[in-house]
Protein backbone atom coordinates (compact mmCIF):
# COMPACT_ATOMS: atom_id res chain seq x y z
CA UNK A 1 0.00 0.00 0.00
CA UNK A 2 1.49 3.34 -1.06
CA UNK A 3 1.37 6.41 1.94
CA UNK A 4 -0.72 8.97 1.11
CA UNK A 5 -0.41 12.61 2.09
CA UNK A 6 -4.49 13.53 3.36
CA UNK A 7 -4.13 16.61 3.55
CA UNK A 8 -3.27 17.03 -0.36
CA UNK A 9 -5.41 16.14 -3.09
CA UNK A 10 -4.73 12.77 -5.05
CA UNK A 11 -3.29 14.53 -8.05
CA UNK A 12 -1.44 16.41 -5.67
CA UNK A 13 0.05 13.06 -4.07
CA UNK A 14 0.72 11.62 -7.50
CA UNK A 15 2.84 14.55 -8.39
CA UNK A 16 4.96 14.07 -5.37
CA UNK A 17 5.25 10.20 -6.47
CA UNK A 18 5.70 11.18 -9.64
CA UNK A 19 8.75 13.70 -8.97
CA UNK A 20 10.27 11.16 -6.47
CA UNK A 21 10.69 8.55 -9.80
CA UNK A 22 12.24 11.77 -11.50
CA UNK A 23 14.85 11.67 -9.25
CA UNK A 24 15.37 7.95 -8.37
CA UNK A 25 15.51 7.56 -12.37
CA UNK A 26 18.15 10.67 -12.87
CA UNK A 27 20.27 8.52 -10.22
CA UNK A 28 20.10 5.58 -11.87
CA UNK A 29 21.15 6.88 -14.98
CA UNK A 30 24.14 8.57 -12.84
CA UNK A 31 24.97 5.45 -11.13
CA UNK A 32 24.54 3.05 -14.73
CA UNK A 33 27.04 6.24 -16.60
CA UNK A 34 29.33 5.67 -13.47
CA UNK A 35 29.36 1.93 -13.48
CA UNK A 36 30.03 1.95 -17.52
CA UNK A 37 33.07 4.23 -16.62
CA UNK A 38 34.61 1.92 -14.43
CA UNK A 39 34.16 -1.18 -16.09
CA UNK A 40 35.93 0.79 -19.50
CA UNK A 41 38.84 1.91 -17.02
CA UNK A 42 39.19 -1.89 -15.64
CA UNK A 43 39.41 -2.83 -19.26
CA UNK A 44 41.74 -0.65 -20.34
CA UNK A 45 43.99 -1.36 -17.22
CA UNK A 46 43.84 -4.71 -18.18
CA UNK A 47 44.71 -4.66 -21.73
CA UNK A 48 48.02 -2.04 -20.64
CA UNK A 49 48.90 -5.17 -18.58
CA UNK A 50 48.46 -7.75 -21.01
CA UNK A 51 50.69 -5.32 -23.12
CA UNK A 52 53.74 -4.98 -20.23
CA UNK A 53 53.45 -8.68 -19.94
CA UNK A 54 54.40 -9.44 -23.82
CA UNK A 55 56.86 -6.65 -24.52
CA UNK A 56 60.23 -6.18 -22.81
CA UNK A 57 60.78 -3.01 -24.91
CA UNK A 58 62.09 -0.38 -22.52
CA UNK A 59 61.38 2.73 -24.99
CA UNK A 60 57.87 1.28 -26.48
CA UNK A 61 57.07 0.93 -22.15
CA UNK A 62 58.16 4.68 -21.59
CA UNK A 63 55.91 5.76 -24.99
CA UNK A 64 52.90 3.97 -24.01
CA UNK A 65 53.77 5.76 -20.07
CA UNK A 66 53.57 9.09 -22.21
CA UNK A 67 50.47 8.10 -23.76
CA UNK A 68 48.44 6.94 -20.76
CA UNK A 69 49.37 10.23 -18.79
CA UNK A 70 48.38 12.04 -21.77
CA UNK A 71 51.91 14.00 -22.13
CA UNK A 72 52.26 13.67 -25.89
CA UNK A 73 52.47 16.86 -27.37
CA UNK A 74 49.77 17.86 -29.64
CA UNK A 75 51.42 18.58 -32.89
CA UNK A 76 53.58 14.93 -32.25
CA UNK A 77 50.25 13.28 -32.13
CA UNK A 78 49.48 11.31 -35.19
CA UNK A 79 45.77 10.71 -36.48
CA UNK A 80 45.67 7.03 -34.90
CA UNK A 81 47.26 8.57 -31.70
CA UNK A 82 44.78 11.25 -30.98
CA UNK A 83 43.22 9.02 -28.50
CA UNK A 84 46.15 8.67 -25.68
CA UNK A 85 47.09 4.86 -25.27
CA UNK A 86 46.05 3.43 -28.72
CA UNK A 87 48.23 0.75 -28.87
CA UNK A 88 50.06 0.24 -31.74
CA UNK A 89 52.06 -2.74 -33.48
CA UNK A 90 54.50 -3.04 -36.70
CA UNK A 91 54.46 -6.46 -38.92
CA UNK A 92 56.26 -6.44 -41.99
CA UNK A 93 55.82 -2.91 -43.01
CA UNK A 94 52.14 -3.02 -41.70
CA UNK A 95 50.29 -0.97 -39.25
CA UNK A 96 48.03 -2.91 -36.48
CA UNK A 97 46.01 -0.34 -33.93
CA UNK A 98 44.65 -2.30 -30.86
CA UNK A 99 41.88 -0.23 -28.59
CA UNK A 100 41.99 -0.86 -24.76
CA UNK A 101 38.37 0.30 -24.35
CA UNK A 102 35.03 0.23 -25.45
CA UNK A 103 35.35 4.27 -25.98
CA UNK A 104 38.80 3.64 -28.58
CA UNK A 105 37.37 0.82 -30.04
CA UNK A 106 34.46 2.77 -31.42
CA UNK A 107 37.27 5.74 -32.07
CA UNK A 108 39.24 3.36 -34.45
CA UNK A 109 36.69 1.71 -36.23
CA UNK A 110 34.97 4.20 -37.06
CA UNK A 111 36.72 7.53 -36.80
CA UNK A 112 40.46 6.44 -37.75
CA UNK A 113 40.00 3.27 -39.75
CA UNK A 114 39.51 3.15 -43.48
CA UNK A 115 37.13 1.25 -45.07
CA UNK A 116 39.39 -1.17 -47.00
CA UNK A 117 41.53 -1.42 -43.84
CA UNK A 118 40.51 -4.88 -42.22
CA UNK A 119 38.74 -5.37 -38.31
CA UNK A 120 39.33 -7.94 -35.96
CA UNK A 121 37.60 -9.09 -33.17
CA UNK A 122 37.87 -12.42 -31.00
CA UNK A 123 34.60 -14.69 -31.50
CA UNK A 124 31.57 -14.54 -28.97
CA UNK A 125 33.40 -13.14 -26.72
CA UNK A 126 34.49 -9.13 -25.05
CA UNK A 127 37.69 -7.84 -26.36
CA UNK A 128 39.52 -4.90 -28.33
CA UNK A 129 38.53 -3.75 -31.98
CA UNK A 130 42.07 -4.62 -33.90
CA UNK A 131 42.69 -2.88 -37.03
CA UNK A 132 44.70 -3.54 -39.34
CA UNK A 133 45.98 -0.94 -41.44
CA UNK A 134 46.50 -1.81 -45.59
CA UNK A 135 47.64 1.62 -46.97
CA UNK A 136 46.78 0.27 -50.50
CA UNK A 137 48.29 -3.13 -50.04
CA UNK A 138 46.91 -6.03 -49.79
CA UNK A 139 48.35 -8.32 -46.34
CA UNK A 140 50.04 -11.32 -46.61
CA UNK A 141 48.57 -14.74 -44.84
CA UNK A 142 51.21 -14.20 -42.04
CA UNK A 143 50.36 -10.64 -40.91
CA UNK A 144 46.33 -11.24 -41.35
CA UNK A 145 47.27 -13.76 -39.22
CA UNK A 146 49.26 -11.97 -36.44
CA UNK A 147 46.71 -9.38 -36.27
CA UNK A 148 44.26 -12.36 -35.18
CA UNK A 149 45.99 -13.31 -32.60
CA UNK A 150 46.13 -9.58 -31.12
CA UNK A 151 43.01 -9.74 -31.08
CA UNK A 152 42.83 -13.63 -29.11
CA UNK A 153 45.39 -12.06 -26.96
CA UNK A 154 43.07 -9.10 -26.60
CA UNK A 155 39.97 -10.45 -25.83
CA UNK A 156 38.36 -12.31 -22.17
CA UNK A 157 39.47 -15.53 -24.16
CA UNK A 158 43.15 -14.86 -24.27
CA UNK A 159 43.66 -17.79 -21.59
CA UNK A 160 42.49 -20.46 -24.18
CA UNK A 161 45.08 -22.16 -26.05
CA UNK A 162 42.71 -21.69 -29.30
CA UNK A 163 40.45 -18.47 -29.93
CA UNK A 164 37.85 -17.99 -33.09
CA UNK A 165 38.27 -14.49 -34.78
CA UNK A 166 35.94 -13.32 -37.12
CA UNK A 167 37.98 -10.33 -39.49
CA UNK A 168 36.50 -8.35 -41.99
CA UNK A 169 36.65 -5.22 -44.18
CA UNK A 170 35.89 -1.95 -42.16
CA UNK A 171 32.77 -1.31 -44.31
CA UNK A 172 30.86 -4.11 -43.37
CA UNK A 173 31.00 -2.79 -39.86
CA UNK A 174 27.59 -1.07 -38.64
CA UNK A 175 26.88 0.77 -35.72
CA UNK A 176 23.16 -0.25 -34.42
CA UNK A 177 21.10 2.97 -33.04
CA UNK A 178 21.00 3.38 -29.28
CA UNK A 179 23.51 0.92 -28.85
CA UNK A 180 26.40 0.74 -26.25
CA UNK A 181 30.04 2.18 -26.96
CA UNK A 182 32.26 -0.07 -28.62
CA UNK A 183 28.91 -2.51 -29.50
CA UNK A 184 28.97 -3.34 -33.01
CA UNK A 185 27.68 -5.69 -35.73
CA UNK A 186 29.03 -6.91 -39.00
CA UNK A 187 29.19 -9.18 -42.23
CA UNK A 188 30.90 -10.91 -44.81
CA UNK A 189 33.19 -12.05 -42.48
CA UNK A 190 36.08 -14.73 -41.85
CA UNK A 191 36.94 -16.52 -39.15
CA UNK A 192 40.56 -18.04 -37.85
CA UNK A 193 41.51 -20.22 -35.35
CA UNK A 194 44.72 -18.98 -33.49
CA UNK A 195 46.66 -19.26 -30.42
CA UNK A 196 47.27 -16.00 -28.49
CA UNK A 197 50.81 -14.45 -28.32
CA UNK A 198 52.85 -15.82 -25.87
CA UNK A 199 55.80 -13.56 -24.13
CA UNK A 200 58.61 -13.96 -26.36
CA UNK A 201 56.52 -13.94 -29.28
CA UNK A 202 56.30 -10.00 -29.38
CA UNK A 203 59.51 -9.60 -31.02
CA UNK A 204 57.68 -10.02 -34.24
CA UNK A 205 56.00 -7.05 -33.43
CA UNK A 206 59.02 -5.19 -34.92
CA UNK A 207 58.00 -6.65 -38.39
CA UNK A 208 60.66 -9.99 -38.22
Amino acid sequence: EIPIDPKKSVMENAQVYFERYRKLLRKMRILEERIEKVEDELEELENIEKYVNLTRDLEELRELEIKVLGKTKRDEVRKTDEMPGVLRFEKNGFTILVGKNAKQNEFLSFKVANLDDLWFHARNTAGSHVILRKAGKEPPRDVVEFAARIAATFSKASNSSKVEVDFTEVRNLRKPKNSRKGFVIYKNHKTLLVEPLEHLELSSRKGN
